[in-house]
């Protein structure tokens, strides 16, 4: 019987390999992360900071697009637009050309 153990191994021994950072960026309050399997892209959303951030698995491929207000959660598309959750308000975005469209904006309550 064998078992597996990290003691001194080299990580390429144990079927791994070193960590490469992708983007060198802060998020205030980083959530929702969103993997693309077509772009090999992650997308996930700065609240605080109103932003989508996206990093490919390439270094340096790092993108970010700015809204009005806090962005809470995103979802992915099937023909690859990202939905995104923008303070009171639904908002498709096309994350190759940076367009947005509103899909639905949601009242305030009275008094808010």
């Amino acid at each position: 019987m064998t078992t597996a153990h990290s003691g001194s191994l080299p990580a390429e021994t144990l079927g791994m390999s070193e960590a490469e950072l992708l983007c060198d960026t802060i998020s205030t309050l980083a959530e929702s992360p969103v993997w693309d399997e077509k772009r090999q892209v992650l997308f996930w959303c700065d609240i605080l900071g109103k932003t989508v951030r996206s990093a490919a698995l390439t270094p340096g491929q790092y993108r970010e697009w700015s809204f009005p207000s806090t962005v809470s959660s995103l979802g992915l598309c099937d023909n690859g637009d990202l939905i995104i959750a923008c303070g009171m308000d639904i908002v498709f975005l096309d994350p190759e050309s940076g367009a947005t469209q509103t899909l639905c904006s949601i009242p305030a309550p009275e008094g808010a």
